[in-house]
């Protein structure tokens, strides 16, 4: 009975050394992925051992830990790899972030910019596919998608620009009117399409209407005119305006703010703000601008906006006055 009694001891020594061997095992496992960088398979050992014992609180904190740690590890990678312009492999990590953490807000902003980034990569290649075809038209669109998509796309932006510089050199040189002689316009009650068309043709010009363009009387005389001469008294009687299309077309449509906005070219600028938030300005700018097409980057605290030229200038002039506003509010305060 001593002997039994005396051996006790050690057996329960030797138990609670078991125990505590168990217990450190899953935590010792973990450690040991998480050093070796495989923090999925440290987040999985932590959660596998957490459904198992639901109520330990020391290893609900690790797990936690272990997670975020494992969420900004595939978020650098991800990031790495996006900046190598490797979207798939970027994107893998950032997916491998969200396993580990479903509700991180950044690696949720990087998948939707890096899956925009891809879409407007491909757009921007078939963009350069149509442009080296000939087919200008079809490249402006695809490139004009992918800045839709992500605006900061250098290299679409940088092609969009010098295509409507070619457009601009090609459209500068003039119609190409098949006769300069000038004519006499004689229109008494004539339909307005009528009227176009009879100018147009006796230039050799093609033209074509936009299909908000109605069938209204005309009633007008000008002799020995020429096709400008003729076209301007046309648009400014009918209250409608034209845009070139083609080395010898013309597009005519009403003259209304909607058709403008439509039709005519859009241009595109990048803010940089300082003093301002992106999101305020870009508050502000539809406010006062009614602009649409606005593209903000908080992290850059960047604001684009993609319109006409001259509601682009009347930004320009706002954000200015807003920055200089800004800038002396920081003043006044500091000093006080």
């Amino acid at each position: 009975m001593k002997r039994v009694l005396a051996g006790l001891p050690c057996v329960l020594l030797l138990c609670a050394g078991v125990l505590l061997t168990s217990c450190a095992s899953p935590m010792r496992s973990a450690e040991n992925y998480a050093a070796q960088d495989e923090w999925m398979k440290a987040v999985l050992t932590y959660r596998k051992y957490c459904s198992q014992k639901p109520c330990d609180v020391e290893y609900r904190s690790r797990l936690k830990q272990t997670e975020l740690k494992a969420a900004d590890f595939f978020y650098q990678r991800g990031l790495r790899e996006e900046e190598a312009g490797n979207f798939d492999a970027a994107l893998e990590q950032f997916q491998q972030g969200l396993i580990a953490m479903p509700e991180h807000n950044r690696l949720q902003q990087a998948v939707a910019e890096v899956v925009a980034r891809k879409q407007a990569e491909e757009l921007y290649q078939e963009g350069l596919t149509f442009r080296s075809a000939g087919k200008y038209a079809e490249a402006r669109r695809q490139l004009e998608k992918a800045l839709d998509l992500y605006p900061w796309h250098k290299q679409a932006a940088e092609v969009l620009a010098s295509i409507k510089a070619e457009e601009e050199d090609r459209f500068s040189q003039g119609l190409a009117l098949s006769s300069a002689a000038p004519v006499t316009l004689n229109f008494r009650q004539t339909d307005l399409k009528q009227a176009f068309e009879f100018l147009a043709k006796s230039f050799g010009v093609t033209v074509i209407f936009d299909e908000g363009t109605k069938s209204v009387p005309v009633t007008l005389f000008g002799k020995d005119v020429t096709f400008d001469q003729g076209l301007n008294l046309l648009l400014a009687t009918t209250k409608m305006f034209y845009k070139r299309i083609g080395p010898n077309t013309i597009l005519i449509a009403p003259d209304t703010k909607e058709k403008r906005g439509q039709y005519e070219d859009h241009v595109v600028r990048t803010f940089q703000l300082n003093v301002v938030r992106a999101k305020d300005m870009a508050d502000i700018l539809k406010a006062l601008l009614n602009i649409k097409k606005v593209s903000i980057n908080e992290a850059l605290n960047t604001l684009e906006i993609r319109d006409t030229e001259d509601v682009v200038k009347l930004a320009e002039h706002v954000v200015e006055n807003e920055k200089a506003l800004a800038s002396e509010t920081e003043v006044r305060d500091g000093r006080g």
